[in-house]
C-alpha cells in the first residue's frame, strides 16, 4: 500500500504537479500550490497560449533556440538570459539560469500549439487522463498562495473564489500589494521574499489536516 503525499507545487512545478494529480489522485493527500494554478483545460484556447507567449514564453524559447548556435550563440543567449533574470528579480541560485534552461517554454507552446490546432493529441488523451466537466480541483484540501503585487497573475478569480468556499480546510492566503503593481515587494518567488508568512500559512494549514 502506498502512502499518500503531500505536494508543495511552485511555477513549473505547478503544471508537472496538477497532471500528477489528475493522473494519480488517489497518491496525493493535499496540495500546495505556489503563485501559479495551471488548472485543467479540455479545450485550451490558443489565443491565450499566443498570449502567454507575447508576454515573455516566446522571448525565452528564441533564447533557448539562440543557444544552440556554435561558438557564440549560448554566450549571446546566456548573457540575455541573466539580463532578463535581474529584470524580474529572480532568487540567485549556485547554478544560474542558462538559455538551455529554457528548453521548458519552447517545448511547451510548440506542444500546446499543435494541440490547439489538432495536430497533436491533447496531454489528456496521450497519457489517459480523464477529467469530468465541473469536477471539483484539485480534489483534495488545497492552501494557494499567491502575489498580489505582480502585473499579471497566473490563475483566474474563478479559482480563488471557488477555493475559498470550500469546506475541506482548502486556504487562499495572499501576499503582497496590489497597490505595488510594476514595483513588486514580494512577486512570483514569495516563498523567498516572505519565508516567514509562507511557514506560517503551510504549517497552519498542515495542522488543519491533522484536527
Amino acid at each position: 500500500k502506498k502512502d499518500k503525499c503531500i505536494m508543495i507545487i511552485h511555477d513549473w512545478g505547478s503544471i508537472i504537479g496538477t497532471r500528477v494529480i489528475r493522473k494519480y489522485p488517489e497518491l496525493v493527500r493535499a496540495v500546495v500550490i505556489v503563485d501559479v494554478a495551471m488548472m485543467p483545460q479540455t479545450n485550451p484556447s490558443l489565443v491565450n497560449l499566443v498570449m502567454m507567449g507575447f508576454i515573455y514564453q516566446y522571448m525565452l524559447a528564441t533564447y533557448f533556440l539562440v543557444g544552440l548556435f556554435p561558438i557564440f550563440g549560448a554566450m549571446f543567449a546566456d548573457a540575455a538570459i541573466q539580463r532578463i533574470c535581474k529584470i524580474f528579480k529572480s532568487p540567485k541560485y549556485d547554478v544560474p539560469f542558462t538559455a538551455s534552461s529554457a528548453y521548458v517554454y519552447f517545448y511547451f507552446q510548440l506542444n500546446s500549439t499543435l494541440e490547439c490546432l489538432g495536430l497533436r493529441k491533447p496531454f489528456d488523451k496521450r497519457h489517459g487522463i480523464s477529467v469530468r466537466a465541473g469536477a471539483e480541483f484539485p480534489p483534495m484540501p488545497t492552501l494557494f498562495a499567491y502575489a498580489k503585487d505582480k502585473d499579471f497573475k497566473f490563475h483566474s478569480p474563478k479559482f480563488e473564489a471557488r477555493l475559498m468556499e470550500r469546506k475541506d480546510g482548502s486556504m487562499v492566503v495572499p501576499f503582497g500589494d496590489e497597490k505595488n503593481k510594476g514595483k513588486p515587494e514580494v512577486g512570483h518567488w514569495l516563498a523567498h521574499a516572505r519565508p516567514k508568512k509562507f511557514n506560517t500559512a503551510v504549517t497552519q494549514f498542515l495542522e488543519k489536516l491533522e484536527m
